[in-house]
């Protein structure tokens, strides 16, 4: 964010930027003020922000939008030039227009004044005189101004509660601590410049995962969809919150401590930094001395426009263009500036073909930019390109993924006013969009509307009804009508009827689908894998592996999506060797890694260490930051086992570090969690001192833990020595240990069973174990 970017093209920047960017680019930094101030004077302003917002009723999405366009002000503005209570008063007022929940701007000012001075009652009565709140008035609008050039009129400020509502409804999440808690967490970061690293999605992702966390709560998974799904957040993205101590919001919802570390190995995607860091930064300071007057640097014009216009017309379109494709080659992040360069195109008279629009398209869908399909749509119909049929398809997507069924219809009816495209498939979209959020009353909208505009279903359509179908009655009509119609069996409606009628528990009927003499030769193979994953993840395993075999003889191979399927379902011990038959089935490295990381798990169930240990060495290998995730979900299953195994836990950590690993935070705080179930304080002693020696702090949540292993062991003596040391300011915190108090100081407490190795582990593990020493 520096001025070599301020001028002209800073605004079409991504808000989202590293730890790293921020404190380097930071104006306040180069202004003298540290960064310890700084987050003292951001605390500050936040704190003063509810507080004004609260007197004046406003609701919690304008004080997190007040909060955010501070923080953006302050990330291209210097604390040393800007007073912090003017820049919060005026976010104050801008947010409540933006969320439209208005207040007058002399109550906005006068509540801001009196709780400045809420110490000095007499200054804060200097308010109600007509020069004073004149005087205060003129200030914020001025103020207004600077904010608003700073931001560069970017409103668009999206917040993390709808997506974790949303989350929480479609997971069936109904337990109240868990939704409370994730959204106290989310009001939590607002104070942190995690709203300014993560965008909203990672927020509630990490929110839920924190809150489920602390209570003990097993986050669920609903039609083979993962909870993390719900968010459209990968795991390798997931491990973002936290590496570094970057999440410093404590679930308690008081003090800044760390309380939680999931290792960030992809960062959300930025903007590449300034070329030039030493330039200098323009902009100016909005008052500094509220009594004695006003200074109010005017900000750079926005040149860039100019500099597109100069030169001979042919150059400059060449130029245009390169540049266009050097933005979004350059950073997916910059799709704002992409959509100028695209405008200044078509306004020069250049002729671009809307295929011009097709790399933004994509960058608007890898960045997660979804929003940023309307002003692309908007800048398309006003220059009156002409669309095919696959640039309808992919705008429609955009705004269905937005949710936005309502200008999905829009951009449809312009295709059919067109008259020159096939609209079948962009119904199929919308179709989709409603089936993924489970609103079936909506898909079947689409259906009544493609007979009344005399759209006629393709093999898509017919594909998504079947996989949908809640009752064989329906899944026989749909597949009637597709025959009397004279659709075509295609690869899609085979596979949506195994998917359907597994679904279904018929699984008979799925089987028959194999017996359609029509199906291609070529599309047999495919057709067999589709059965083989659906068995598999509906509880016919045996089945599946069954056929896998039959596939296998006749010498042919699964699809990757089946082999996971049947990697992930096999629960019978003394299947190794099929792990790695179904491993060696993943070509492709991302099929490879999800698959590696199941076996992992499946041999962390049953029991098996040395082929744990070769299977993450593999991963390492492979993707050393990825296997950090697969490393935290091997130590939450040890966590969930029935009967905890400590012993693997130990080997499995020592393997970790012998692998050069980093041990994280949330790998160190499911094994505490384990010694608390195992009543185990010998082995909570050792992994409590693996968190000085991971560099990691002991925060409230660890100290805790430790709390509850050490008292549930009997050691009471112990218990209080370390209560002394956990700060009991948070009403939260001495619930908890009330809660230990009852649970554990009310009854005699036996040690828990525990699992020893068994001979079909190498002598190796034996030995570590051994040497680690022994349970109970």
């Amino acid at each position: 964010m520096g001025a070599a970017r301020e001028e002209g093209g800073e605004r079409f920047r991504s808000w989202y930027l590293s730890r790293e960017e921020i404190e380097r680019d930071s104006p306040s930094r180069r202004d003298g003020v540290g960064a310890a101030k700084e987050a003292e004077l951001r605390a500050t302003y936040c704190s003063f922000i509810r507080d004004v917002c609260i007197r004046l009723q406003l609701p919690q999405i304008t004080i997190a939008t007040a909060i955010l366009l501070c923080h953006r002000f302050y990330l291209r503005q210097s604390h040393a030039k800007n007073e912090w209570q003017t820049v919060a008063t005026v976010s104050i007022f801008l947010a409540s227009k933006i969320e439209d929940t208005p207040c007058s701007l002399k109550s906005v000012v006068i509540v801001a004044y009196e709780t400045m001075y809420r110490k000095n009652t007499d200054a804060a009565k200097r308010i109600h005189q007509e020069e004073v709140l004149a005087k205060q008035k003129s200030l914020i609008l001025v103020g207004e101004t600077l904010l608003l050039s700073t931001i560069r009129f970017d409103f668009n400020i999206p917040h993390p509660y709808e997506l974790l509502k949303l989350a929480l409804k479609n997971l069936g999440i109904s337990k109240k601590e868990v939704r409370q808690g994730a959204m106290s967490i989310i009001n939590d970061t607002l104070p942190t410049t995690l709203v300014v690293q993560f965008k909203p999605h990672f927020i509630a992702a990490g929110s839920l995962f924190l809150a489920a966390k602390f209570h003990n709560f097993i986050l669920p998974s609903k039609n083979g969809r993962v909870w993390w799904n719900e968010f459209d957040v990968a795991p390798k993205q997931l491990q973002a919150l936290g590496k570094g101590g970057v999440w410093n919001s404590d679930p308690f919802g008081s003090s800044p401590t760390p309380t939680a570390q999931l290792h960030n190995t992809e960062p959300l995607p930025r903007s590449r930094p300034p070329e030039s860091a030493a330039a200098s930064r323009t902009g100016g300071g909005v008052f500094s001395d509220r009594r004695t007057g006003t200074h109010v640097e005017t900000p750079p014009g926005d040149d860039q426009a100019g500099r597109l216009q100069a030169g001979h017309p042919r150059r400059r379109r060449r130029s245009q263009a390169c540049d266009l494709r050097r933005r979004l080659s350059a950073s997916k992040g910059e799709i704002r500036l992409a959509l100028d360069v695209a405008d200044s195109m078509c306004k020069s008279g250049s002729n671009a073909p809307v295929e011009s629009f097709h790399p933004i398209i994509d960058a608007c869908e890898q960045t997660g930019e979804l929003h940023m399909a309307r002003p692309m749509y908007e800048l398309i119909r006003h220059h009156n390109l002409k669309l095919k049929s696959e640039t309808f398809r992919s705008m429609i997507s955009l705004f269905v993924k937005m949710k936005d069924f309502e200008g999905a219809y829009n951009i449809l009816t312009d295709a059919e006013e067109s008259g020159e495209i096939s609209t079948v498939s962009l119904y199929n979209v919308i179709m989709l969009g409603y089936y993924r959020e489970k609103n079936y009353n909506g898909a079947q909208m689409v259906m009544s509307q493609m007979q009344i505009a005399g759209i006629k279903p393709d093999s898509e359509t017919f594909s998504y009804l079947i996989v949908n179908c809640e009752s064989e009655e329906n899944i026989a009509k749909y597949h009637d009508q597709l025959r009397q119609d004279g659709i075509q069996m295609t690869k899609h409606i085979y596979t949506a009827l195994i998917n359907a009628y597994t679904r279904l528990g018929n699984f008979d009927m799925a089987k028959q689908v194999l017996l359609d003499k029509e199906i291609p030769r070529k599309l047999l193979s495919d057709i067999k894998s589709a059965l083989v994953g659906a068995l598999a993840s509906n509880g016919q395993v045996l089945d599946a592996l069954r056929m896998y075999d039959d596939i296998k003889q006749s010498g042919g191979s699964l699809e990757p999506k089946a082999a996971i399927a049947l990697i992930d379902h096999i629960r019978t011990e003394g299947e190794l060797d099929r792990m790695h038959q179904l491993l060696d089935e993943l070509n492709d490295s991302s099929s490879w890694f999800d698959g590696c990381g199941r076996a992992v798990l499946y041999c962390v169930q049953h029991n098996y260490p040395d082929a744990a240990i070769d299977l993450l060495k593999q991963l390492k290998e492979k993707d050393e930051m990825s296997t950090y995730m697969v490393v935290d979900q091997v130590f939450c299953q040890i966590w969930e086992m029935d009967i905890t195994n400590l012993n693997l836990g130990m080997v499995l950590l020592h393997a970790v570090k012998e692998l050069g690993l980093n041990v994280s935070r949330t790998s160190l705080d499911f094994l505490l969690s384990a010694c608390v179930k195992s009543k185990n304080s010998q082995r909570a002693q050792q992994i409590w001192s693996e968190y000085e020696s991971a560099g990691l702090s002991r925060n409230v949540l660890t100290s805790l833990r430790m709390y509850q292993a050490i008292l549930s062991s009997g050691g009471r003596k112990a218990a209080e020595k370390l209560l002394k040391k956990i700060s009991k300011k948070d009403e939260h915190v001495r619930y908890i240990i009330g809660a230990c108090h009852t649970t554990y100081c009310s009854k005699d407490l036996k040690p828990s069973a525990t699992i020893r190795f068994g001979s079909k582990n190498r002598a190796s593990s034996k030995q570590i174990a051994a040497n680690e020493g022994t349970e109970g």
